[in-house]
């Protein structure tokens, strides 16, 4: 997983949980952090990192780990808009960025990190006002997706709710994990 995601959590819990909360957070992952807590934006550390640290972070906020990881995934949409606004001058809705993530931003990221493993999105729309999105990927990270777009909602001051259900057995293709996201607009 990139090393972006990593400190871009750790600027999170710092700048919601503070200082000391983070450190304490770092301290007791560290048995179970191969990297020691090291990261950089550029390098690449196993997924399971991320999962020690919010567990942590959960148990020491008693904040329950999907509302942390929701609100991860809200910080990391603006934080990826903070970093690459080329992906997000395009003056679209919301429906119409989601529906590019898969042949447009992430053929960018993979041009910027080809080491990156990325899930796979797959989008139709079901008339004006419901996009349906399929997220696939070889980490249990639907969550992280679910607030990622909750941030694009709000990035484009769009009105919705977000709903989901697991993808069966068979409609993995050969993913670890799936969801169908059914994204609603109002108003």
């Amino acid at each position: 997983m990139l090393g972006m995601i990593y400190t871009e959590f750790l600027n999170m819990a710092e700048d919601t949980f503070g200082v000391d909360t983070t450190e304490d957070m770092i301290e007791k992952s560290l048995p179970n952090l191969p990297s020691k807590a090291v990261y950089t934006s550029v390098g690449n550390y196993s997924h399971k990192e991320i999962i020690v640290l919010v567990s942590q972070l959960s148990g020491i906020t008693g904040m329950p780990i999907t509302d942390l990881i929701k609100a991860f995934g809200t910080h990391l949409f603006g934080r990826f808009n903070d970093r690459y606004p080329e992906m997000f001058d395009s003056g679209e809705d919301a429906f119409a960025f989601l529906e590019k993530v898969e042949d447009y931003i992430h053929v960018n990221v993979r041009s910027l990190y080809p080491e990156a493993e990325l899930p796979s999105f797959v989008c139709h729309r079901q008339g004006e006002n419901t996009l349906i999105m399929d997220y696939r990927s070889q980490r249990p990270f639907a969550t992280l997706a679910h607030g990622m777009i909750l941030g694009c909602l709000g990035y484009f001051n769009e009105d919705g709710t977000v709903e989901g259900m697991e993808l069966s057995a068979d409609e993995l293709n050969g993913f670890v994990a799936g969801f169908r996201f059914t994204i609603t607009r109002h108003g």
